[in-house]
């Protein structure tokens, strides 16, 4: 007797939902679901065994949705889980290492990083578009003659600043949690100062790697001084945001951050404050 397939056993087919530019460019697997990537945005496959392991429905659907407007184009896409899985696939390692881990710690990583790529994309673009439509009024003054016509102003500035801060630390956090599936260490880490150290404990002062990690400790712990002071700063010491700002010379002062006892930086040419920059000392972990 022949056994009746179930509808949830039979084959699968589908079409990208809407959104997305071209042809599928990556496809990523991890452990419930697979994640299909165009240029320009990302989509999400889940079969029925994914959401009903103990099969409780026969009938139970796949999932195909289009779940971000980010795709392989996105060096936080492309040089994080894109590359994670590519080499996973194609490298040995001994001893033999679980890869799932890996992949879900740097799916992870890649969430953390596409937040803040966004949030620096918005930014440059709203810092742009103030300047331009200040410099198109000429630096006309108002009818009174006592102030400037259009003055700059970044909508939800402080917003973007956090958003973009409790990503980057996160983004940290994750790494060293992705460095502990690789060796044994102490114990697990959250900062990158004390994972700096227990890897060199263990490593040697002159590995390539622990020489590589000690060159950008600085950078990363900036980055995590920033948000501390932000979050938990107190009277004397916290972290200081400034929307643009005229000066006593009349001189337009763009957006900057300091923390009390620096000087103000300004934030769009900052570069340990930029994707850029955490994607170059993550992407040499695996």
């Amino acid at each position: 007797m022949t056994k009746k397939l179930l509808r949830r056993d039979s084959a699968g087919s589908f079409t990208l939902p809407p959104g997305g530019t071209g042809p599928i460019t990556q496809m990523c697997a991890l452990p419930d679901r697979m994640e299909m990537y165009t240029v320009d945005a990302t989509f999400m496959i889940q079969t029925p065994d994914t959401i009903d392991p103990l099969r409780t429905n026969a009938d139970a659907l796949w999932v195909n949705a289009k779940i971000d407007d980010v795709g392989s184009a996105s060096p936080a896409v492309s040089r994080t889980f894109i590359m994670a899985s590519q080499v996973l696939k194609a490298a040995d390692f001994e001893p033999p290492l679980d890869s799932a881990p890996v992949l879900v710690q740097m799916h992870r990583i890649k969430g953390s990083l596409v937040l803040c790529e966004r949030v620096v994309a918005q930014y440059t673009l709203a810092l742009q578009a103030e300047l331009d439509a200040v410099e198109a009024t000429g630096y006309r003054l108002d009818s009174g003659g006592r102030a400037l016509e259009r003055f700059p102003v970044l909508n939800d500035f402080e917003h973007r600043a956090t958003t973009f801060l409790i990503n980057a630390k996160r983004a940290i956090q994750e790494v060293c949690a992705l460095v502990g599936l690789f060796w044994t260490l102490d114990k697990h880490h959250s900062r990158f100062d004390q994972l700096v150290k227990d890897v060199e404990r263990r490593l040697g002062s002159d590995n390539q790697f622990v020489k590589f990690i000690n060159g950008h400790a600085d950078g990363v712990s900036k980055v995590v001084e920033l948000r501390n002071f932000q979050e938990h700063g107190t009277s004397t010491k916290r972290l200081h945001v400034e929307n643009f700002r005229l000066m006593p010379t009349n001189q337009i002062q763009a957006p900057v951050w300091y923390i009390d006892g620096e000087n103000p930086r300004d934030i769009a040419s900052d570069r340990h404050l930029s994707p850029a920059f955490l994607l170059v000392w993550r992407r040499e972990y695996l």
